[in-house]
This record gives structure tokens, C-alpha cells and sequence, in this order.
């Protein structure tokens, strides 16, 4: 979903990344309060719960868009690398992604079923329950990903469906869940676990 995702609330003002498809678009500025969630699970749930990071690039995300056919969504998607911008401007640019800088990205999942982001400022940018439904496959909030975790490390490749793509196509400067999709996941691009500091 990601400062993606905070640009992404700001356009739906006008997106978490949630950043929305499944929770709350806010964000809280605090830890969240543990919550308790009606959602089923399987036995691998276990291994998702924790807290898993990476440092962003605007390249890497902009490339995961390109890897999705959703390029139209850039200028709205992009927006989190560039707080003050809209997504008219960073249409204009020639390099988008020109001037951005990396920043460690994070996200949660609680034993109790809930999903979260948390940005380069500690804040938590997304907000949504998650369900295990098969040994390799997660629905968070409104989208479904595969995902496996090799170690220390979870890969998450989006399952947009061809609805969810179309509704993005038709309206790209607006929040939807495939452009959240994919700045949640990134395509596939590894996440490693680290300590969950009080988040999950």
C-alpha cells in the first residue's frame, strides 16, 4: 500500500496505503491498541505474525508498477516520495522519480489478525485486518497476495484481479486497490523480519 499509501489518502482527499483497500486511511501517530478480530486462520498465520521492513526506493516501486501494467498510476502512487507534490506535477516530470530519496519502510501483522504500516517517522500508515487462507496465499483488507517466507525474509506478489485493474485504469489519479496492492507488496521484492518494537 507505504508514504505511497500517505499519498494516496492525500488524493483521496483531494491515500495508507489502509492505504486503504481494508482499514482506516489515518494516520495514528502512535502504536496501535491490540485489537480483537473475528478473522479465521490456519496454521501458518504464525509464521506472517511480526514486523517485516525494507528500505523504498521510488525506482523499485515505480518498476513494481511497470511489472503490473498499472504505469498510469505512478503520479498518484509515487506521491509518497514526494510529500509536496500532486499528481499533475509529477506527471509533468520527465523522470519521476528524480529527487526522491530511499526511506526504511515496515509492516505488521498481529497474532489477533490485524495488518498495519509503519513509515521512516515511526508513524503507522496503514490499517487493515489480514486472514490466512492457504498455505500461500493472504488476504489483507480487500487484496489477495501469494506470499512465502524463505527464513528471515516475505516475498508478497499481489493477485490483482482484472476488475480491480480495470477500476484503477479507469480513475489512476484516485485511491484503489491495485495500485494499493502493489505498493504494499512491491512486486515481489523481499521484506526482512526485524524486531516489532511494539507493533505487532
Amino acid at each position: 500500500m507505504t508514504r505511497a499509501c500517505r499519498g494516496l489518502v492525500g488524493l483521496a482527499a483531494v491515500l495508507v496505503v489502509g492505504c486503504g483497500s481494508g482499514g482506516s486511511t489515518q494516520s495514528t501517530g502512535s502504536k496501535p491498541a491490540v485489537r480483537q478480530s473475528p478473522t479465521a486462520t490456519v496454521g501458518q498465520r504464525a509464521t506472517l505474525v511480526g514486523r517485516w521492513e525494507r528500505v523504498q526506493t521510488c525506482r523499485e516501486l515505480a518498476n513494481a508498477l511497470r511489472q503490473a501494467h498499472l504505469s498510469a498510476l505512478a503520479p498518484a502512487v509515487l506521491l509518497d516520495f514526494f510529500p509536496q507534490a500532486s499528481p499533475a506535477q509529477l506527471a509533468r516530470k520527465r523522470n519521476v522519480c528524480s529527487g526522491a530519496k530511499a526511506r526504511p519502510h515496515s509492516h505488521f501483522f498481529t497474532k489477533d489478525g490485524q495488518f498495519g504500516s509503519v513509515d521512516d517517522n515511526n508513524q503507522q500508515v496503514d490499517d487493515a485486518s489480514y486472514r490466512v487462507v492457504s498455505a500461500d496465499e493472504v488476504r489483507i483488507g480487500h487484496g489477495l497476495f501469494d506470499y512465502r517466507i524463505d527464513g528471515v525474509q516475505l516475498v508478497l506478489e499481489p493477485m490483482i484481479s482484472a476488475a480491480a485493474r480495470r477500476a484503477a485504469l479507469a480513475h489512476p489519479t484516485k485511491f484503489n486497490d491495485a495500485g494499493w496492492q502493489v505498493a504494499v507488496s512491491y512486486m515481489g521484492l523481499p521484506w526482512k523480519r526485524v524486531s516489532c518494537d511494539g507493533w505487532c
